[in-house]
């Protein structure tokens, strides 16, 4: 589920006319900024929208348009509730969140906020063994469009592609390993990056206040099925999707993420000398702990007030472990 919230406004100087002010609206999407939007552009949306969807368009109404354009704080206040309201209602309706429309508007909203220059350029997506493939672009690309061109240089089939998905990442603070590795990539997916935003910017700008490099958030591919049955029908006989879903697989059973026996471990890095994967990717299959998502650890009232757990994610499967 998408989550939007319109926290605040904002006046700026119009960057067509240096005389004149306008009000824009920031727009957060899933707890990360966005973009800031004009009123008129969003208006602009909503119209497309009514000519697209007619009565299927329901759930809170658009913020009408005053007659008086100068507002006072109290209106802007009252308009930004307003226009929150509206989109948390939009993409409570499935065919109209997913519609290109909305893909679109969006995308051109962070774009133009950004302002980045629409020439060639190139972002590192990093694989699950911490190898890093670049990947020339534009900067409008949409999320999409990036892994559409990732898989490509990966050699995975086109049909494949909506198996994997991109991530923004951040360094696990607290190492699953229990050690501190400068060889094993540990990183944590924070966010899925979705179809109306650009991957190049959402990473520029999560990182825009973080100077660390060893701090900065990566963009890592990650398969997005969690179904074992679904990777072995069609996924094992693409080389470029099985060589991605082995190296997944590998990187978790270093950080323990797959719980398996000595006796497994040994037979799976034999498998793994020979580059046998699909045998690699079979016995893992088999294990009940393979394919969940560990995400960061969090702070739990339950068995006892400040139980620190670890948060494990697949199939709509929440585990917590503390």
């Amino acid at each position: 589920m998408i989550q939007i919230h319109i926290p605040t406004y904002q006046t700026l100087i119009d960057k067509n006319d240096p005389y004149t002010k306008i009000t824009v609206f920031d727009i957060h999407v899933n707890g990360a900024y966005h973009a800031s939007v004009r009123y008129s552009s969003l208006c602009t949306l909503h119209e497309k929208l009514i000519e697209n969807f007619g009565f299927r368009l329901s759930g809170p109404e658009f913020p009408p348009k005053r007659i008086w354009k100068n507002l006072d704080a109290k209106a802007l206040n009252e308009r930004r509730e307003g226009l929150a309201k509206y989109f948390q209602g939009l993409i409570t309706i499935p065919d109209v969140s997913r519609h290109h429309l909305i893909e679109r508007a969006f995308l051109e909203y962070q774009v133009s906020s950004f302002s980045p220059p629409l020439q060639t350029t190139s972002i590192q997506i990093y694989l699950p063994d911490g190898h890093p493939i670049k990947v020339d672009c534009y900067s409008d690309d949409s999320s999409n469009v990036v892994l559409k061109k990732f898989c490509r240089l990966m050699k995975i089939e086109e049909k494949n592609t909506d198996f994997f998905g991109l991530f923004l990442a951040k360094d696990r603070e607290e190492k699953s390993n229990g050690m501190i590795s400068s060889v094993l990539f540990d990183y944590v997916c924070v966010r899925w990056l979705k179809n109306f935003e650009s991957p190049y910017i959402s990473l520029a700008l999560v990182n825009k206040e973080i100077e660390d490099e060893k701090k900065q958030y990566k963009i890592l591919v990650r398969r997005i099925v969690w179904d074992s049955a679904v990777e072995e029908q069609q996924l094992h006989e693409d080389p470029g999707s099985l060589k991605l879903l082995y190296l997944q697989a590998l990187n978790d059973i270093q950080h323990n993420f797959i719980d398996l026996s000595a006796k497994t471990k040994e037979e799976l890095a034999r498998l793994s000398e020979q580059n046998d994967f699909k045998k690699f990717m079979q016995i893992c299959h088999k294990h009940p702990s393979y394919g969940f998502e560990v995400l960061e650890s969090v702070i739990s009232d339950y068995p006892a007030e400040n139980t620190k757990c670890c948060v494990m994610y697949k199939n709509s499967v929440f585990i917590l472990s503390c």
